[in-house]
């Protein structure tokens, strides 16, 4: 995924739940995801970025940042940090499907 963001955003479908809806802040962890990992995809969102958490507690340091289409109003100004994981599915599924546009010269 981070390869792929060199050329871009990517919009991948992800499975949300609960937390997913009340998010604010912070980073959204794999076990947050209300087991919500079952490869059960009902929400697109768009991937822009990536970072680095300086206080991991014990989860993966590495993050995702995404958009979501619900506004301002929800997780951080419309923006959510979602955590990389390393296995095939990520958390909230977020590796089950990703699309990216592809432009030939």
């Amino acid at each position: 995924m981070i390869q792929a963001l060199a050329n871009g955003p990517a919009t991948i479908a992800v499975n949300v739940g609960n937390s997913f809806f009340a998010y604010q802040s912070g980073v959204m962890t794999h076990s947050a995801c209300d087991g919500h990992n079952n490869g059960s995809i009902n929400h697109a969102i768009v991937v822009v970025g990536h970072g680095v958490n300086g206080d991991c507690d014990g989860q993966s340091c590495d993050y995702f940042i995404v958009k979501n289409s619900w506004g301002v109003g929800w997780g951080m100004d419309g923006y959510m940090k979602i955590e990389a994981t390393d296995d095939t599915h990520g958390a909230c599924g977020l590796y089950t499907r990703a699309y990216q546009p592809y432009v030939s010269a």
